[in-house]
């Protein structure tokens, strides 16, 4: 539940993020922390179906499949797009293969367990999130104009 607002908070603030805990030289890397930010919630979710429903559930050679997969579809897209696209190419790649493994693992999870929030809790994440990235949105805002 967490996930997407936080998901939602890098993505409206990644430049500011990317310039406080690092330097106004790294502000180029903002495209890369968005994309990161998404595959946190890909990532999160992956893991939960793994942990969750498909190892107690003794599929164990099923998890390691997928992400032996997932491996190889990182390692393989980062020598594609890392020479164009520099860190937003591995950025790329990283959500990317955290997509795959997500979507596996919810494919094996789903033959064990019911695995959709129901409506109401997810109306609840998407109210989180618009709230968020309103807020955030602002408090760019501001910074910009405090910056001028």
């Amino acid at each position: 539940m967490m996930a997407l607002p936080a998901a939602c908070a890098l993505f409206a603030l990644g430049e500011e993020v990317v310039i406080l805990t690092a330097d106004l030289d790294f502000a180029p890397a903002a495209g890369a922390m968005k994309l990161l930010g998404l595959a946190l919630v890909f990532s999160l979710l992956g893991w939960f179906y793994m942990a969750a429903v498909i190892v107690p559930a003794r599929q164990e050679k099923s998890a390691l499949l997928a992400i032996s997969i997932a491996s190889v579809v990182n390692v393989s897209l980062n020598f594609l797009l890392i020479p164009a696209f520099k860190e937003a190419g591995a950025a790329l790649a990283t959500l990317l293969a955290d997509l795959v493994t997500c979507l596996a693992c919810y494919f094996l999870a789903k033959k064990s367990a019911r695995l959709l929030p129901s409506g109401k809790k997810l109306a609840s994440i998407l109210l989180g999130c618009l709230y968020v990235t309103g807020s955030c949105w602002n408090l760019s805002v501001e910074v910009d104009r405090s910056r001028n």
